[in-house]
């Protein structure tokens, strides 16, 4: 699976692709293209590919507004829902026109965060016209934990220039903040540390604040994998790493939702849904295809037996029209006149019209006698008979087939005779 992150700054637009494999991410390849205004993305798009990628959204810090609330809820799905209530009145839109989102913080308060719906959904609409629909659409600064390095033992800051976050030792979130410019880093460190109590020891920089050189961001297993050891490319494209991975993890800040969710995957799992459905239906119908085929094979032999029986039957008895059971009259008749070789001159007949097959289409002619039996019939090809003749040839020796004739009804005659004694049972 594919994942494409689009960062958007105020004049950058920033495209990553990632490759997902057992739950890593593998770079691929990444671009930053400058622009004047939301206009020119379409034409940026249209240089890229969209390989049936998950895209993900990432919007600039400053569209969102945040606020700490003195509640403790560590149910993120919960806070959506109390959020709007809680900051009622507060705000100069209406709950309902925007979107809300919140974190929980480990002092028991909640960041609350909002965007104007009608803006996210400009967004959407602009990007999926484009071919680019997001699945998710986030801001990168909110999902920098992906990027703290390891064995860190006391509070850190993180920043791009667009933003800042504070992290504890334990990797939990304790402030947010967007930047209107990057020298605001450093006032706004202060300002937290007086009026906050929170104090970040150590400060790593990345992205575009990442070129000065100093407190450059270590690189956490995460990102080394990620980019093979590309030391340049992990520090200009660590938002979008962390993007990729909250998406992967199912922790993204995600501002699509509501009217505005993503529906496209749903819809795909319906239709992979109705196909499979309609794919068993299809093999069910199959099965109870194949077995009617069979019953309808299993009765035409039937048929054909009977039929082969009867015109035995109907040779050897001319004058009875109405049989009460041919095999049991034939066996009583072959006994009276044969004695003890009603058995032996039964067989045959019976052989002759279990081996006949459909291709055969009856006999009007039977004779036994001299331990020969010899007959005439009725085929549907000269194939036909010669399959005949192959099943007789297991049965009785010297089978001979004479007199093969075409009849004007596309039918074949032909005549028939073999040894009784010694057949190649």
């Amino acid at each position: 699976m594919n994942i494409m992150t689009i960062n958007l700054s105020e004049t950058a637009l920033q495209i990553v692709l990632f490759q997902e494999q057992h739950g890593n991410l593998h770079f691929v390849k990444g671009v930053v293209h400058d622009f004047s205004g939301l206009g020119d993305i379409p034409d940026l798009l249209a240089q890229w590919e969209n390989e049936d990628s998950r895209i993900i959204l990432g919007i600039h810090p400053s569209l969102i507004s945040m606020r700490e609330l003195d509640i403790a809820i560590s149910e993120r799905k919960k806070a959506r829902d109390i959020l709007p209530l809680e900051l009622e009145g507060d705000i100069a839109l209406d709950g309902e026109e925007l979107i809300f989102e919140a974190l929980p913080f480990p002092n028991n308060t909640t960041l609350a965060l909002w965007i104007s719906q009608s803006r996210v959904a400009e967004l959407i609409e602009l990007f999926t016209k484009a071919g680019f629909e997001p699945e998710i659409v986030t801001s990168s600064f909110l999902n920098w934990k992906y990027l703290i390095p390891e064995n860190i033992t006391t509070n850190i800051a993180l920043t791009d220039g667009t933003a800042v976050a504070i992290y504890n030792s334990n990797k939990e979130p304790l402030f947010y903040r967007a930047l209107r410019s990057p020298e605001e880093l450093s006032t706004t460190l202060t300002a937290v540390e007086f009026s906050r109590q929170i104090k970040a020891e150590k400060i790593f920089k990345f992205g575009e604040a990442g070129r000065t050189k100093d407190n450059i961001l270590p690189l956490n297993e995460g990102l080394s994998t990620t980019f093979v050891n590309d030391n340049i490319a992990s520090i200009n494209l660590a938002s979008a790493y962390a993007i990729a991975m909250a998406s992967l993890e199912k922790d993204s800040i995600n501002f699509r939702r509501g009217p505005l969710a993503f529906t496209k995957a749903v819809n795909r799992l319906k239709r992979k849904l109705l196909i499979t459905a309609i794919l068993g239906i299809a093999v069910i119908l199959l099965i109870f295809a194949e077995l009617g085929v069979r019953y309808y094979l299993t009765h035409k032999d039937a048929n054909s037996v009977e039929t082969s029986i009867k015109g035995i039957y109907k040779s050897i008895f001319p004058e009875r029209t109405k049989p009460v059971d041919e095999v049991e009259e034939i066996k009583a008749e072959i006994k009276r006149l044969g004695g003890n070789t009603s058995q032996s001159a039964l067989t045959p007949l019976l052989q002759i019209a279990n081996i006949k097959g459909d291709g055969i289409s009856g006999f009007y002619e039977i004779n036994i006698e001299n331990n020969q039996i010899s007959g005439k019939g009725s085929a549907g090809s000269t194939e036909a008979v010669n399959q005949f003749k192959t099943s007789a040839d297991k049965i009785f020796n010297n089978v001979t087939i004479t007199d093969i004739k075409s009849h004007t009804d596309g039918s074949t005659g032909f005549s028939f005779q073999a040894d009784l004694q010694g057949g190649n049972q």
